[in-house]
This record gives C-alpha cells, structure tokens and sequence, in this order.
C-alpha cells in the first residue's frame, strides 16, 4: 500500500493553490502585474524568513518521513514542495485579498455595453465589454467569472470598479442596466 506519498503532496499542493484560485475567482484584478508583485513578495518574505522556514522544513519532514516511512527513504520525504511553491501562492492571495478588502475608495460607475462572446476550444471563453479605461477599447473577463454568467450580447451594464488599496483596479460588479 503506497498511499500516503501521494496524500502528503496533494495536501501540500491543494494548501499551496486553493487560496490564489479563491483570490482570482472573487478579487481578481483587471491586470496581471499585481499577481506578480504579490508572487515576488512572497518570495521576498520566505527568504527573509528563511531562518525559522528552516525549522518549520526540518519538522515537515520529519514528519512526513515518519508518515511515509515504509513508502520511500526518509531523504525523499515529501514536504519541501509546500515551503516552495506556497510562499509566492499565499502572496498572490494575501495582495489581491488585501487590495480589495482594505480598499477605502469609492466606488465608481461605468457605462459600457457587451460586446461579444468569444468561445474558445477548451473553456469558457471570453465576455468582452466596451473598456471605460483611458486608451483601452475593450475588457476582456473570463466567461466563467461571476459577474458575467448571466450577461447576453449587446446588453447595456453598468460596470462598478473601484481603485483597490494597492491601485490596482478590480471590478466589484457589472449589472445590466435598465
């Protein structure tokens, strides 16, 4: 039975990446930069830290060889994948998580419009709106996301953004308009 190998790496994985697909399905930006500053933080942080990550290292793997000590030598004990890849995860979720939910500014209304529904071969697609940004003539959003589910071609909305505390724009809703 060589179960709990795979268990320790898919926890370690699942702990890494559900908190970023939780951040990008419910405070996602209208950029990509923030996701890599906030990786680049995280990154930033685990180095500075990397003193007492040590410990923590040592101690999941101590404890995931005694987990897995039948399975595969203590050298190759899984857990090291967690203080990797979860630093500049956590940092993407914590910076997005942050802008939005510590954002003082006001909210502002945008007039705009569907344009299109583009499908792709595998996925959602895309919903593309008339863009209220200067010098951006449309706004592509994920097909799946939330706030576009329900929009149908040439329908009038109203798009919500607010500045985000970082800067960082974020659209907080889009309603049709009536």
């Amino acid at each position: 039975m060589q179960w709990r190998y795979s268990v320790v790496q898919n926890v370690a994985v699942f702990a890494s990446v559900l908190p970023v697909i939780a951040a990008w399905q419910l405070v996602d930006t209208l950029d990509w930069y923030p996701y890599f500053l906030s990786a680049a933080a995280g990154v930033a942080l685990a180095l500075a830290l990397r003193g007492a990550l040590a410990v923590v290292h040592a101690r999941l793997l101590r404890r995931s060889a005694a987990f897995v000590a039948d399975e595969v030598e203590a050298n190759d004990a899984p857990g090291g994948l967690l203080l990797w890849l979860a630093p500049p995860l956590w940092g993407i979720a914590l910076g997005l998580f942050a802008n939005a939910y510590l954002d003082p500014s006001p909210a502002s209304e945008h007039a705009s419009e569907v344009l299109r529904r583009s499908h792709a071969a595998k996925g959602p697609g895309q919903v593309v709106l008339r863009g209220y940004r200067p010098g951006e003539a449309e706004l592509a959003i994920h097909g799946n996301s939330r706030l576009v589910m329900r929009l149908s071609e040439g329908e009038a909305v109203t798009i919500l953004a607010r500045a985000g505390l970082f800067g960082w724009d974020r659209i907080e809703a889009i309603t049709p308009r009536r």
